[in-house]
């Protein structure tokens, strides 16, 4: 369990923070179904102004304009003009026209500059995932992953109608709390519950996916609302939340399974809840002291040899429990430049591998608390080690030197207009230039692609760098070379291009306009729950195509050939909790339109709540009866949200319902467009 504190403590400030830390770009949709105009966006964690920053990729750059700030939010999201942005509740920039020259569907860079020019951030992808399919690029437990799309609210796992499910094995997954019933204020927990396969068998059962839904509530209040996804086997801990309380008092924190590409065989384990108290960590006594002990001590190491430590923790009073900690340690030399600091928040071996170019070098190791969440009566809290290191005296060589270690080229090879990836060495010797340009020429020494520039600007240094360079459209194919130059030196390997294949139509008298099909509408009339209901679609365009319904249960593929409009009723099973219906119409197996509907059934009262997505403002009605009013006609079928009660009941509607609406708006309206 990870834990954070801040050196002073607001009580009664609640935080909860996304498990993503730094600023980073988390979803790219670059290749949406039909026409990319419009439709395309980045999302952005970790940055909530962005005014005036810079976003480009390989061809062009353009300066982001706010379209709507929502200060609260974390997330933002950079989209093209025309994008439909209404409903989201992160903040919105414009990046004109297009984002870039149009992201390049076969591949490109996206890169964000600070309104200094500095590089903020840069992210390459090709075409082998997400690639016209109606999924974006999604940054999902530090991986980047293909998924539904859902700008400005966390990524989460879809698997369509359990497609990757291949073993026979049965799945009964539980949620249990990790987090201890006695917490501190001012620290930050992460994995706070635990997903268990409770019929997981080794070597059978195959990778589970699954999204839950978490809240804190304080005298039936409810504070924070969270989310998070995972992928297990038998069981996850890590990555399960991330919950930070600044106020001491007694709190309920429940969850609830939300989603999973699984059939769960028990879904009665898959909610839980539990009392935890938290404490003012400066008001509880305790005595701790801290040590810093190497493994093998020596009285001098050699250079490149791996020196081992422990920073050790020793209570002297009758509590034998550790209270929560961060231990900051660090290595300087004798003039005082730091070579490591960092933080840890376990007792684990660390390891320092010295490199050195001089015959002899004295470093200082110390260690010390950089949080203790106790009233600490120890004073032994602080700890220096002299290092002694030898090494072998190294005379830097004073003449520079470039080469082309490895050029990258797929089995189909190279095309213009493809992205070359070139891996270099270079070593910069008593020079005072610095620059080091790539780039490709033809036979006759002209260009042929964009010049791509790094700067080694440390004398007596090793620099491995891969680079990559674009290929200008070209009709000739045949020998060229890929070029790097730069410290004085010049070097060259031999590439082979294909051209671009060109089909030619002869004898077209007219040009046939390509057939349309969009999805007018996708909804539900029904206000029970039931376990069987209909749902309905309008349909618009002209000519034939395939209308295809995917739900947890249900598949229908139906040809139709409409002239103008045509509506589509199903029957779909319902289960207990979330239900997801993707609508998709298909000319040739490409997506040309797909909309997604989620209801939300809970049998034990009676309730089912209907998310569309087309009204630009999220509505819910305030009692019961109300909800029972609304229904679905033309005007109420753009509702964001709206709930629909039976007359037999008289309970609100829990709040993790209104939980996963927030979790998974998003995803909707990005397929209803």
């Amino acid at each position: 369990m990870q834990l954070r504190m801040r050196a002073s403590i607001l009580f009664g400030l609640l935080i909860l923070t996304e498990p993503i830390s730094a600023m980073q770009f988390t979803e790219v949709m670059y290749d949406p179904p039909g026409s990319d105009n419009n439709k395309e966006f980045i999302e952005i964690h970790g940055e909530s102004n962005l005014s005036g920053w810079i976003i480009g990729d390989l061809a062009s750059n353009d300066t982001l304009v706010p379209l709507f700030i929502n200060a609260s939010s974390n997330y933002s999201i950079i989209v093209e003009e025309g994008f439909e942005y209404e409903n989201l509740s992160c903040n919105v920039y414009s990046a004109g026209a297009t984002i870039g020259n149009n992201l390049n569907n076969a591949g490109d860079a996206i890169r964000l500059y600070a309104p200094n020019g500095s590089l903020a951030l840069e992210f390459w992808f090709d075409d082998s995932l997400a690639k016209n399919n109606g999924m974006a690029l999604a940054l999902l437990n530090g991986t980047w992953q293909e998924a539904l799309p859902t700008p400005c609210v966390l990524n989460i796992y879809y698997m369509e109608n359990n497609s990757n499910i291949t073993d026979s094995s049965a799945y009964d997954l539980s949620l249990t709390p990790a987090l201890p019933t006695t917490i501190y204020a001012g620290v930050s927990y992460d994995s706070l519950f635990r997903i268990r396969n409770e019929l997981y068998e080794t070597g059978v059962s195959g990778y589970v996916n699954a999204s839950a839904v978490y809240n804190l509530s304080q005298n039936g209040s409810v504070l924070v609302n969270g989310s998070f996804s995972v992928v297990l086997k038998s069981y996850k801990t890590a990555g399960t939340g991330r919950l930070q309380i600044n106020a001491t008092g007694n709190y309920t924190l429940c969850a609830r399974i939300a989603w999973t590409n699984v059939t769960d065989e028990n879904p009665e384990n898959d909610a839980i809840c539990q009392e935890i108290t938290v404490l003012d960590p400066f008001a509880q006594p305790c005595n701790v002291s801290l040590e810093l002990q190497i493994k093998e001590p020596q009285l001098y190491y050699e250079s490149g040899n791996k020196i081992k430590f422990w920073n050790k923790l020793l209570r002297h009073d009758n509590n034998t429990e550790l209270p929560p900690y961060i231990i900051r340690y660090e290595i300087q030399d004798l003039q005082g430049k730091t070579v490591r600091v960092t933080t840890t928040e376990n007792q684990n071996l660390k390891t320092w591998t010295p490199k050195l170019k001089d015959a002899l070098g004295v470093f200082i190791l110390t260690n010390q608390f950089d949080m203790l969440a106790c009233n600490n009566s120890n004073n032994d809290t602080q700890n220096k080690q002299l290092i002694v290191v030898q090494g072998e005296k190294v005379i830097p060589e004073n003449e520079s030197s470039i080469e082309i270690t490895n050029l990258h080229i797929p089995k189909k090879g190279y095309r213009f207009g493809d992205i070359v990836k070139v891996s270099m060495h270079a070593y910069k010797g008593n020079t005072s230039k610095y620059s080091i340009k790539l780039y490709v020429e033809d036979v006759k020494g002209r260009k042929v692609s964009s010049t791509t520039s790094f700067h080694a600007k440390q004398k007596f240094q090793d620099y491995q760098v891969t680079m990559p360079i674009v290929l200008k459209d070209s009709t000739k194919s045949g020998q060229h070379k890929v070029v790097i130059e730069g410290l004085g030196k010049q070097r060259s390997k031999n590439l082979w291009i294909k051209t671009k294949e060109i089909k030619i139509v002869q004898n077209v008298t007219a040009h046939k306009p390509k057939k349309q099909f969009s999805i007018a509408s996708f909804y539900t009339r029904s206000k029970k729950a039931n376990k069987k209901i209909n749902v309905y679609a309008r349909i618009k365009g002209k000519g034939n195509a395939t209308l295809e319904l995917v739900g947890l249960e249900d598949h229908d593929s139906v040809p139709i050939s409409i002239n103008k409009s045509f509506s589509y009723k199903k029957e779909v099973a319902m289960q207990n909790g979330p239900n997801v219906f993707l609508l998709k119409i298909l000319e040739k197996e490409k997506i040309l339109d797909q909309r997604t509907l989620l209801l939300e059934m809970d049998t034990e009262i009676q309730e089912v709540q209907f998310f569309s997505g087309k009204r630009k403002t999220l509505t819910r009605p305030n009692s019961p009866s109300q909800a029972t009013n609304s229904t679905p006609n033309k005007t109420s079928l753009l509702t964001g949200a709206a709930t629909y009660t039976t007359k037999s009941t008289t309970r609100t509607v829990p709040i993790l319902l209104g939980i996963i609406g927030t979790l998974l708006l998003g995803i909707i309206l990005q397929h209803k467009r």
